[in-house]
């Protein structure tokens, strides 16, 4: 008789993972970390407009990237220009094309 698959906490991230990597469902709530808005310094709090590559920049210089799973205290919104990108939201994945908003 098989038990239940063991997790495994990423302490870097506080995550609680399935053995293939995969978060936990009941840990979904509290296992994804909250990312805040700290405005770049020099500009004034409120709205920034970032590309995609000053994003992940921003991400990396503060240990927050783009591809872990992240719930941001602040409101986002998403213009695709060209290519295609798939976007999580809600953990629902969503493939996003030019022209389309998030």
């Amino acid at each position: 008789m098989r038990g239940p698959p063991a997790l495994t906490v990423r302490p870097a991230l506080g995550h609680a993972t399935k053995g293939n990597g995969h978060i936990a469902a009941d840990r979904r709530a509290g296992g994804i970390p909250t990312v805040v808005y700290r405005p770049t310094p020099g500009r004034p709090p409120g709205l920034e407009v970032l590309d995609l590559p000053g994003l992940a920049a921003r991400a990396v210089e503060r240990e927050t990237p783009l591809t872990q799973p992240a719930r941001p205290a602040f409101r986002l919104v998403l213009a695709v220009r060209g290519g295609q990108v798939d976007c999580s939201v809600d953990f629902t994945t969503y493939r996003m094309g030019a022209g389309d908003w998030l």
